[in-house]
């Protein structure tokens, strides 16, 4: 997790409720941000799921997690992921590699995000 500045984002959630800060995913890099503003006093983070496409067409869970801002008040947390393009051959023998996200506080996260296709 580093401090950063602006994002390039395919898609941005809010917190829910404060609506004081925001997630988003950077296609070009594969880039995960996670802002935490000075009203927001918890943890903050983005939850994020990423699918593959097997040799068979179909859509499987490959990888998931969690990328925590807890750098303070007035920052922005960067998580710098390696996820395969979506034209690219996957290590499921397929082509194809979306993610989705919510942006979460300590007590409770966003809805999740539209699918995004990771060809960045």
């Amino acid at each position: 997790m580093t401090s950063d500045g602006a994002a390039q984002c395919a898609y941005q959630l809010t917190y829910p409720g404060s609506g004081l800060g925001w997630v988003c995913f950077e296609k070009y890099g594969d880039i995960l941000w996670v802002t935490r503003s000075f009203y927001e006093d918890s943890q903050t983070s983005m939850r994020w799921v990423n699918q593959l496409k097997n040799s068979s067409g179909s859509w499987v869970d490959y990888r998931s997690g969690e990328c925590i801002n807890n750098l303070g008040e007035s920052t922005w947390g960067v998580c710098n992921k390696d996820f395969y393009e979506n034209s690219s051959l996957n290590a499921l023998g397929g082509y194809g590699s979306r993610i989705a996200y919510k942006a979460c506080t300590a007590t409770s996260c966003s809805a999740l995000s539209p699918w995004v296709y990771n060809d960045g």
